[in-house]
């Protein structure tokens, strides 16, 4: 990992996403290693601008992890991914999911005592077998207090052979649908929240591509910012104020290049 990290920044790369299956698992197979100890000497013996951990398991996030983020917070993505698949603890339970929401909650408060902006996005399955309508309201109620930046919501879609096909009371897909549109809906409304709290400050950018005549990049925090200007300016980080939030896209003014 170090090595190819060190590859990519002689080549230019800014940010680098570590990424895997239950990525924060890694290391438990050698012993000698943790996903705290490897971000820990990726800032040590590399000099990557940013580094963002993609999704990790709930469970996963230990004092040492949290720990190690703080320790290098200003090269660290001020962003994480925590999957949450239901915010009922009945139906975690017949997820077989391995946390209460109570654990769920007492963590994320952690997280965001050390981080108090932190962008925090999830994934939500919508009308998994047996749901009822209370048990829905609570998710909706769980999503509201939690305040995720981005959710991506996915319907509950059967298939043979899993615990869940074998399981009574599946809903008819129009519930499913129906649910699965309310809770985007108040994905989009908390999404709306979280970027209102930015527009008028200026963050750091780092500039990806150019769409139209518009550049974006992303924030540290994960925004997904657009703005104007002739230069060119990919790979590069510059400074923006963000100004409003208008067809779904974050505008932006630049108001400085460092680099």
């Amino acid at each position: 990992v170090i090595e190819e990290i060190n590859g990519l920044v002689s080549n230019g790369t800014k940010e680098v996403i570590l990424a895997g299956i239950n990525t924060g698992t890694y290391g438990q197979d050698l012993g000698n290693i943790n996903l705290a100890k490897l971000i820990e000497r990726i800032m040590e013996e590399t000099k990557i601008y940013r580094l963002r951990l993609s999704s990790i398991e709930l469970m996963e996030i230990t004092e040492e992890l949290l720990s190690t983020l703080k320790k290098y917070e200003h090269r660290i993505a001020n962003h994480l991914h925590i999957p949450i698949q239901g915010g009922s603890e009945a139906v975690l339970r017949r997820m077989n999911r391995k946390y209460t929401i109570a654990e769920y909650e007492a963590k994320i408060n952690a997280i965001r005592k050390l981080f108090p902006d932190i962008a925090l996005t999830t994934d939500i399955l919508a009308g998994f077998v047996g749901e009822t309508e209370e048990e829905f309201n609570e998710t909706i109620s769980f999503i509201n207090k939690i305040k995720f930046y981005e959710m991506h919501v996915f319907p509950y879609s059967r298939r043979a052979n899993t615990k869940a096909d074998e399981m009574d009371g599946h809903l008819d897909k129009k519930v499913i649908t129906a649910r699965a549109k309310q809770i985007s809906e108040t994905a989009n409304k908390l999404k709306l929240d979280y970027i209102n709290n930015y527009i008028g400050k200026s963050l750091d950018v780092l500039v990806e591509a150019k769409k139209g005549n518009l550049w974006h990049g992303h924030t540290s925090n994960y925004l997904d910012v657009y703005f104007e200007s002739n230069a060119e300016l990919e790979n590069k980080i510059v400074k923006i104020k963000l100004v409003e939030y208008q067809n779904d896209k974050i505008l932006g003014e630049m108001e400085e290049m460092y680099e």
